[in-house]
């Protein structure tokens, strides 16, 4: 019984050191598009921000390790049953979830974007920015648990795709991102 479990370990780190350095790859990405294609200014409003995508993200990773462990719990006692119940059940959580942020950060941008911190000069270009973000949210919140219920499933084919497309969509949104906030699409 040790052996395949240290035979699993080893099949799972290689992939889990590639989702890790994929999320950092992502968030360098972000960094350096956005970096070299707005002013400071905006790179101020920006900062203020990132409190709120912390506690996004925070969310996401307590609802993916909670149901990867309970997972982890049905599995080790053969439930199939019960592992797909919570993974419907952490989808739906998930979806939810994710429908709520993008509404709640629309409706109350200009709130959160001074909850945040950012002043009256900057509050516009902040909540533009919370707005644009708050479309992202949701496969932001619902991938790290489909990689997690992946590999648990042995599909570590499709979780190495699964984060290299969300490298790759992360750069295509930034850019797309940019483009609309240019066009002044979320200073509503």
């Amino acid at each position: 019984e040790n052996n395949n479990i240290i035979l699993l370990f080893r099949k799972l780190l290689p992939v889990q050191i590639f989702i890790c350095m994929s999320s950092c790859l992502s968030g360098l990405i972000s960094g350096i598009i956005i970096g070299n294609f707005l002013d400071s200014y905006a790179l101020t409003a920006l900062g203020f921000v990132n409190p709120l995508n912390s506690i996004i993200g925070a969310l996401s990773s307590l609802i993916c390790t909670g149901s990867g462990i309970l997972c982890g719990m049905a599995m080790g006692k053969g439930d199939k049953k019960r592992i797909d119940e919570i993974f419907s059940i952490s989808m739906k959580i998930l979806f939810i979830t994710g429908v709520i942020l993008i509404l709640v950060t629309n409706i109350f941008a200009f709130n959160i974007a001074a909850l945040c911190g950012a002043k009256t000069d900057q509050i516009v270009i902040a909540a533009a920015y919370i707005r644009g973000l708050s479309f992202g949210y949701l496969p932001m919140i619902i991938i790290p648990t489909l990689i997690t219920f992946l590999q648990m499933s042995n599909r570590l084919v499709f979780s190495l795709i699964l984060t290299v497309s969300l490298a790759a969509f992360t750069l295509i949104y930034d850019v797309l991102f940019l483009k609309l906030v240019s066009t002044d699409l979320f200073y509503i």
